[in-house]
């Protein structure tokens, strides 16, 4: 019996370690989940329930699953499914998590397994952002790209990814390039803008217009922009 199997074994409700030793006892080269049920139910403290669900183990043969196959997606899964979906990843990234999401169960097992986790900053009165900002207090490195993911994994992967220079040239006016200094991701309406570039609102279209031919910033509705 191998490594993975034991751990499947170990996985099945109601086993439990010392159950476990008592399947293992008779003969260590048996695999169980091959065994019948009359054979299952010969070990002591193995009852027909406990030998039927370990059965329905049978199908987890590369020890990537907790579940027999068929099992629903349930919600009271989702911990043990995640558990092993962080220990597979380099990394996990927590884009909102409230104060008690399930996201937040994969950060803690993702740190458990020594993997990174990566918050991305929320609006402090945000409540879909509690759980990431708290990461971010605790010592969890913020992101806000997949550019800053890579450089922080990349020393660590078995083939790390090469840099590709990319160079766009924009041609922009002083009156533009004040205007996106001014935008970012957050959206600023138009009335806000012009004041903060001191320009009144008719002009202000107009340069906003050209910007959004060049593809540097665009318009999400309600004259509000953001840099693109």
């Amino acid at each position: 019996m191998n490594l993975i199997q034991i751990i499947n074994l170990l996985n099945v409700p109601r086993i439990g370690p010392h159950r476990v030793k008592k399947i293992l006892a008779p003969k260590q080269d048996q695999n169980p989940f091959e065994a019948s049920i009359k054979d299952l139910r010969a070990i002591k403290g193995i009852d027909a329930k406990a030998a039927e669900q370990i059965r329905s183990y049978r199908d987890l043969d590369f020890g990537t699953r907790e579940f027999p196959l068929g099992t629903q997606p349930d919600r009271g899964n989702f911990p043990r499914r995640n558990r092993i979906i962080s220990g597979l990843s380099h990394a996990t990234v927590v884009a909102e998590a409230g104060n008690r999401s399930g996201a937040i169960l994969t950060a803690l097992n993702a740190m458990d397994q020594n993997r990174d986790v990566f918050p991305v900053p929320g609006r402090i009165n945000d409540l879909q952002s509690v759980g990431a900002n708290r990461l971010i207090r605790n010592g969890a490195t913020p992101v806000s790209s997949g550019a800053e993911i890579i450089r922080d994994i990349n020393p660590r992967l078995f083939h790390p990814l090469q840099p590709v220079k990319k160079s766009i040239f924009i041609e922009l006016t002083d009156q533009e390039q004040l205007i996106l200094e001014v935008l970012g991701q957050d959206p600023v309406h138009i009335d806000a803008l012009a004041q903060s570039v001191d320009m009144d609102i008719t002009s202000l279209l107009e340069i906003l217009l050209k910007l959004e031919l060049k593809n540097a910033v665009q318009q999400i509705g309600g004259k509000q922009f953001v840099r693109a």
